[in-house]
């Protein structure tokens, strides 16, 4: 991780993708790797980090990541690390970084719950922030959690937006929450997957008010049948 660090040093490096999953990467190795955040250049990163033990202090390592300099898009690539919502209000300090404006989080398989939720509701304070994709799916944020994901409507560049939730309990007070979400000043895209929820398609009908922006939902139940969701009024 630290010779990896060293990128930082390459005078013309604008684009980085590393590919470290299964890797024994941990909290230290992560303070190790975040010294690409002195890249003055560097405009574009993706790192996929799937399985490798970070937990809520390697994700404290990865927020360092604000303060690179000239960073508009970040994609991290988080799953199954042991992050709870210590780990998601880590994630959620991005919101400082002053160029970043497409930011996709793939946090899948971690135990966030409800606080973690909230936690990373705090997005919608990012100035800049334009793209937001937030891959929530078997993270245990529950009915609450969606429903505080609906402040997200108060991003003020935010114009496209990814949120799945596949497997989390969400219900109809979530549901009817996240319609909220047609309240974002300039959202023009937004995608909803709410696959394995306890959801029933009457309590999925006031998602039909979010068709003007494109909308693409899937079904609650994972064998949902599409045709029925049509007849709803709903995307598919």
């Amino acid at each position: 991780a630290a010779a990896l660090g060293a990128l930082r040093n390459a005078p013309a490096l604008r684009v980085l993708v590393l590919k470290l999953w299964h890797n024994p990467i941990g909290a230290s190795r992560a303070h190790e790797l975040v010294a690409l955040r002195r890249a003055t250049v560097l405009h574009t990163l993706g790192l996929n980090l799937t399985n490798t033990a970070l937990d809520d202090d390697g994700a404290w390592a990865l927020a360092a990541l604000k303060d690179a300099p000239a960073l508009h898009t970040l994609t991290l690539q988080l799953r199954s690390n042991r992050l709870g919502p210590r780990g998601a209000e880590a994630l959620a300090s991005l919101r400082h970084a002053r160029a970043l404006h497409t930011l996709h989080l793939d946090v899948a398989h971690n135990l966030l719950g409800p606080a973690g939720a909230r936690a990373l509701a705090a997005l919608k304070d990012s100035p800049a922030l334009r793209t937001l994709g937030l891959d929530l799916c078997a993270t245990g944020v529950g009915d609450s959690g969606a429903q505080a994901l609906a402040a997200l409507k108060e991003a003020p560049a935010l114009h496209t937006l990814r949120l799945l939730l596949r497997r989390n309990r969400v219900e109809s007070k979530g549901a009817r929450a996240l319609v909220e979400l047609k309240e974002t000043p300039k959202l023009q895209a937004l995608t909803l997957d709410l696959r394995c929820n306890p959801l029933y398609f009457s309590q999925l009908r006031p998602l039909a008010d979010l068709k003007h922006l494109g909308l693409v939902i899937t079904p609650s139940w994972c064998d949902s049948d599409p045709f029925y969701m049509q007849h709803m009024g709903l995307l598919v």
